[in-house]
């Protein structure tokens, strides 16, 4: 079996945490008997040839799925694809991965390994019912998609509730985990005085701004950046949304750098592949018109140079 060696330096992953051997095996399609083993906390899987794999895949969106480490596990997450990701026969948006796990991108299928772990599927913990179903119906999919529009409504409502003060000893947090909804629903009335501004708020412009604060709280800058834009297209002039969008467009500008500098690092070290890795991450995130875009293109023609002179 052919090692193929992955993983840009990226943001989102677990930076102090020491990252266990684990690889992606191809079991069908194109990458089929090949192993791709992680080695850098962030990977990216897509047809651009940018990414870590690249699938030449009609049915593969540029820029498909992400792999990164992120507090303690291996986390699969589907970059808003056009026909999704399947693990275990199920699409998932975001999932830790297990070892064992299959993983169905296009035509192309991975299974995740880690070393000194035995294999456990979650097909194997989880049971599932005498009907249940390895691929999804058209009718639950239609259901997922209801509630996910639901999910959205109940956040723009919760965003313009004022906070209830806890009762009884039991009394806790209902929101979604790691979604800060009184954070935002703060800040709005912080910057206009006024305790239900959220309700005078263009509805559409309210989801994509609290959107925009989701992503950016993942580091999803790039994404980020497209919601706030699309608030203040629905509202221009909105005072707290250039504030985010600015913040998000300097977050991204640092990344950038950070990721190009990381692969000036790796040049000077003779590191060439992983150098090679970082650039091709300045290109994912950077515009085509960036300047820093157009050294990394560079710097990644000069260590293929190096490599194929080796």
């Amino acid at each position: 079996m052919e090692d193929v060696v992955i993983g840009p330096t990226g943001e989102e992953h677990d930076r102090e945490a020491a990252l266990p051997k684990a690889s992606l095996v191809g079991v069908k399609g194109k990458c089929a008997n090949l192993e791709f083993q992680i080695l850098a906390p962030t990977l990216y899987i897509g047809r651009l040839g940018s990414n870590d794999i690249a699938l030449e895949d009609e049915k593969v969106s540029s820029v498909h799925a992400r792999v990164a480490f992120v507090g303690g596990e291996f986390v699969l997450s589907d970059l808003r694809s056009k026909n999704g990701v399947l693990v275990g026969g199920e699409r998932i948006d975001r999932v830790a991965l297990v070892p064992g796990d299959t993983i169905q991108i296009g035509d192309t299928q991975f299974r995740f390994e880690m070393a000194g772990q035995k294999s456990s599927p979650r097909g194997q913990r989880r049971k599932r019912s005498a009907g249940g179903a390895a691929a999804r119906s058209p009718m639950r999919l239609a259901i997922y998609g209801i509630g996910a529009v639901l999910f959205l409504l109940v956040v723009v409502v919760a965003v313009s509730e004022p906070r209830k003060p806890k009762e009884g000893a039991d009394a806790g947090p209902t929101a979604t985990p790691g979604l800060d909804l009184g954070r935002i629903r703060d800040d709005l009335v912080k910057e206009s005085g006024e305790p239900n501004v959220a309700k005078r708020r263009d509805q559409e412009a309210m989801k994509a701004y609290t959107t925009g604060v989701i992503l950016f709280d993942q580091r999803e800058y790039k994404t980020a950046i497209e919601s706030f834009e699309k608030a203040l297209a629905r509202e221009p002039g909105w005072t707290l949304a250039m504030l985010k969008l600015g913040q998000s467009q300097k977050a991204l500008e640092e990344a950038i750098q950070r990721s190009y500098q990381q692969g000036n690092v790796e040049m000077q070290a003779l590191r060439y592949q992983e150098a090679i890795n970082s650039f091709k991450y300045v290109q994912f995130l950077a515009g085509p018109d960036h300047p820093t875009r157009k050294d990394a293109e560079a710097r990644i023609a000069e260590a293929e140079a190096f490599l194929k002179a080796r």
